[in-house]
């Protein structure tokens, strides 16, 4: 049984290759390694929930343009003489930088955004920070003004459902990262199946 992660699993994909990327393989083989050793069924690669795949859900107004840092390279007659890396690391300022360059897709940042500019007294927050904002989906009226203001797009428009009879009622804002909203995570899940079905 073979294992693999990393450039030689992502190459020819279309995915770039980023270290992240291989960290996550790396993390998927590790846990699969574990499951054969165990003779237990290993996990199937799937793509996270939250993956942002649509630009547009993103509100780009928020984010000023920030050029990408330049990587110092060795100079070609020194490369000739030495074993040294090539592609010279960042500094650290220069790695902080780089990653304020980053929009965090898909992911609460804590903004206040849909805190301010909702209309009702629908969304709630204890502590600011990180997802932990609550839609109180009682008072929610479907305006959608949150889902538009929010700039990293975690916040997507979902059918409310009524428990009793199933039927679809209005679009409410919900954050995708499962288990923040759960009075109707579970049913939100299995609406796609649903769909099929009918």
């Amino acid at each position: 049984m073979f294992f693999a992660a990393g450039d030689i699993v992502q190459a020819g994909t279309g995915r770039p290759l980023m270290v992240v990327n291989a960290v996550g393989d790396g993390k998927r083989v590790a846990f699969n390694l574990d499951k054969a050793v165990r003779d237990e069924p290993q996990y199937e690669r799937m793509a996270a929930g939250d993956v942002i795949t649509d630009l547009n859900r993103m509100n780009m107004t928020y984010f000023p343009h920030f050029p990408r840092v330049r990587q110092e390279m060795l100079e070609p007659s020194t490369r000739k003489r030495t074993q040294d890396e090539v592609i010279l690391a960042f500094s650290e300022e220069q790695a902080q930088e780089e990653a304020n360059r980053c929009f965090s897709c898909g992911t609460c940042n804590a903004c206040d955004n849909c805190y301010l500019v909702c209309p009702e007294p629908c969304i709630v927050r204890l502590d600011r920070s990180n997802g932990l904002y609550k839609i109180l989906v009682d008072y929610c009226k479907g305006c959608r003004v949150c889902i538009e203001e929010c700039p990293t797009g975690c916040l997507e428009g979902v059918p409310e459902l009524d428990f009793d009879t199933g039927v679809v009622r209005m679009d409410t804002a919900f954050a995708i990262t499962q288990g923040l909203h759960g009075r109707q995570a579970a049913e939100l899940k299995a609406v796609p199946d649903r769909m099929k079905e009918i």
